[in-house]
């Protein structure tokens, strides 16, 4: 196993544990999260800070999670329960992502055609 696949990995499992802990917030496909849902996260789940760094890290950066991010869906807790909306500022950061991880995509696809 390389050194960048086995964090992948990890985080894989610890989302796997939260999605068997905690599936009313963490489903597929994924729905927008509460804000302050890492704090909810360190006092409810057996992770510690920094596996539920990895975990969140990896679940919020995915597209399938940055694409729920559109002004006023609904965000939901730990349990599953509608808790608030997502921000005209949430949703414009998370386009912005998007659009980031989009280039980076074309780059590098770019890239490799030119070497290869």
């Amino acid at each position: 196993m390389s050194a960048n696949s086995k964090p992948q990995a990890d985080a894989a499992g610890l989302i796997a544990q939260l999605t068997a802990d905690f599936p009313g917030a963490f489903s597929d496909p994924p729905r927008p999260l509460r804000l302050g849902i890492r704090q909810d996260l360190q006092f409810e789940s057996k992770l510690t800070d920094e596996e539920i760094d990895r975990a969140m890290t990896k679940w919020t950066q995915r597209t399938s999670y940055l694409r729920t991010q559109t002004v006023g869906a609904i965000r939901y807790d730990l349990r599953g329960r509608p808790c608030g909306t997502v921000s005209e500022e949430n949703a414009y950061f998370a386009s912005q992502r998007l659009a980031q991880m989009q280039y980076e995509k074309f780059r590098a696809t770019l890239i490799g055609d030119l070497r290869g």
